[in-house]
């Protein structure tokens, strides 16, 4: 049984907070991802994460929908359990009753499915999906039954929802209308709303009018996981990671280590984690070469190979480029040796700061950026492993987007930005910002 309480996911106490209010739910945000919610067992309270399909099956069939189906573009509309497929065809016949219900159609909520049902529901009985659509829309008119569908990857219904086809248009105006004309199921002391679950990435991949000024209709939002969902994990998976001793939890600084090092990671990545640890041999304790790894594919970290002979040898270096700039040059090193020894800002074991941060500040031609060259060659063998952006091509107020990305939802947001995309590429390296 899902527990849904204060300790909930706050995506999943409004879910449960207002299906029983309205007839169409729009789930939008980290739904690709797996879903974590608490579940109590006759054993023990554990958190588990799961796809969000099965989430929806465990939950729905566990708050006494007695019909509970799932429907995609691709695959058509399936059922949670066996025989549900029967009540959906007795309901479009109209042969259901208050009457005539049969045992599985009681006053009292059916089994949860098992685990093997949850996994693997019915297969598909209608296939087209505009036929599905009609249908669901039918069986969520009736009294009788209480019953709940979801409509997964509803992004993908339309190519472009402020212009929509004339097949798009019928379709969304049938899930409009469905929502609509969604009842209400009482039996003795209990009531359920029929409900409409739709699943997207993002409200505006769904047409306005579908839930703008729609009584009936409310968004949910599910949010990646956050630093305590993160340190959470760590604490249920310790026993999967690789060394970690059987009935020992992590040591607090480890899991606030873990849970800042692995900001904006999904829980299909925290479990890829646990995967990069047994094969690659590395121990939770290692969190910061564990996350480099899975980020960045490096092996060891290229500060490290920075050596003090090397170091000592490093002014000789840079006077041999750069001409009449001591005390530039003497602050520069300042920052080296600082950062090699571990007293900057960037070397703490949490952050996401650079190693430095430099302002040459001079007219043109006194060598700002040869020095910068040089750094690149110092520190990390070659000059090329300096990562230049000549600033005046970035003067217009919207032009940050083509350094950072566009923001979620804006037109090539999947393609990153220049400046995010070369760290990705080379996570140790100098960035120039010139002539800013």
């Amino acid at each position: 049984m899902i527990i849904i309480d204060a300790t909930a996911p706050r995506w999943l106490r409004e879910l449960d907070r207002f299906i029983h209010l309205h007839g169409l739910l729009i789930v939008h945000g980290n739904v690709l991802d797996l879903a974590s919610y608490p579940v109590h067992t006759a054993e023990r309270i554990y958190w588990t994460e799961t796809d969000l399909r099965i989430f929806f099956r465990r939950y729905l069939t566990g708050m006494g929908y007695e019909l509970v189906g799932e429907c995609d573009p691709l695959d058509g509309l399936s059922f949670a359990m066996e025989g549900m497929e029967r009540i959906f065809e007795r309901l479009m016949a109209g042969t259901i009753s208050a009457s005539t219900a049969s045992p599985p159609l009681s006053s009292n909520p059916p089994p949860v499915p098992s685990g093997a049902n949850l996994v693997h529901p019915q297969p598909a009985t209608i296939t087209d999906l505009e036929t599905a659509i009609r249908g669901i829309s039918r069986v969520l008119t009736n009294r009788e039954i209480p019953c709940a569908f979801v409509l997964h990857f509803a992004s993908r219904l339309a190519v472009a929802p402020d212009r929509l086809t004339r097949s798009e248009q019928g379709l969304f105006t049938r899930l409009l209308k469905a929502s609509l004309d969604a009842r209400e199921v009482a039996r003795k002391e209990r009531r359920w709303n029929n409900t409409l679950i739709l699943v997207c990435e993002r409200p505006n991949d769904l047409p306005a009018f579908l839930y703008v000024d729609n009584p009936r209709a409310r968004t949910i939002h599910l949010e990646p996981p956050n630093s305590t969902d993160r340190a959470r994990f760590l604490r249920g998976s310790y026993a999967s990671f690789h060394g970690a001793i059987p009935g020992q939890a992590p040591s607090s600084e480890v899991t606030a280590l873990f849970a800042a090092l692995t900001e904006g990671f999904s829980y299909h990545e925290l479990r890829a984690l646990v995967g990069l640890s047994l094969r690659e041999g590395i121990t939770i304790d290692q969190a910061r070469a564990l996350t480099d790894r899975y980020k960045y594919g490096v092996t060891e970290s290229e500060w490290e190979r920075l050596d003090r002979s090397r170091l000592a040898g490093a002014a000789a270096l840079i006077r041999e480029r750069v001409k009449g700039q001591e005390p530039a040059l003497h602050r520069v090193l300042e920052v080296v040796k600082r950062a090699r020894l571990g007293l900057a800002a960037g070397t703490s074991a949490t952050s996401q700061r650079p190693r430095g941060v430099l302002f040459f500040a001079g007219p043109t031609g006194v060598g700002k950026t040869e020095l910068a060259k040089a750094l690149a060659e110092l520190l990390f063998g070659r000059e090329e492993r300096l990562i230049r952006f000549d600033m005046s091509e970035y003067t217009a107020s919207h032009a940050e987007a083509r350094l950072l990305g566009a923001p979620p939802g804006y037109v090539g947001y999947e393609e990153g930005g220049k400046l995010t995309n070369a760290m990705k590429a080379q996570p140790f390296s100098v960035l120039l910002f010139d002539e800013i």
